[in-house]
């Protein structure tokens, strides 16, 4: 889901527009604004599965969500211009069945999943063969981070 404002209210406040939460329908936020600020927005992940998301009436997710980011953020947050939701769980060419009965939590990636393929000539990266943090920003940055110290060690064998 995403917020749109008029104004980046949450930087006013000094607030990142950041928040990872386990109360409320949301439980990622973002600034997610654009970068030529045309406009600014908030986006958000929903923590419910895509049955419970499908049971939930949308005017109540809403309500709910504008009830979390008013104890997150402050009376501002109610002056939202526009709400935008796309559930990609609705879409048929981005969900399988599988993606419909796991749980909104990310998964425990293997820690001995391998990093390189065909005799090292292929390096993984990602949140998906991070080692920590898997299914987050953190563990695809400290993939990339591995994935530079194999490339930087198989320079200095050249």
């Amino acid at each position: 889901m995403a917020f749109i404002y008029d104004k980046p209210f949450w930087r006013e406040q000094n607030l990142s527009g950041e928040v990872f939460s386990r109360h409320g329908p949301l439980t990622e936020i973002y600034d997610g604004s654009p970068s030529d600020e045309s406009s600014f927005a908030l986006t958000s992940f929903v923590g419910l599965n895509a049955h419970q998301r499908k049971q939930a009436d949308k005017k109540q997710l809403i309500d709910m969500c504008l009830t979390q980011l008013l104890r997150l953020f402050g009376d501002e947050s109610k002056m939202v211009k526009e709400i935008v939701i796309k559930d990609w769980s609705l879409e048929q060419y981005t969900t399988t069945e599988a993606d419909l009965n796991t749980t909104p939590h990310h998964p425990q990636y293997p820690a001995n999943m391998p990093r390189t393929l065909w005799d090292d000539q292929l390096i993984l990266a990602g949140t998906e063969v991070a080692r920590e943090h898997g299914g987050y920003i953190e563990g695809a940055l400290e993939s990339a981070e591995e994935a530079l110290t194999l490339i930087g060690r198989r320079l200095d064998q050249m």
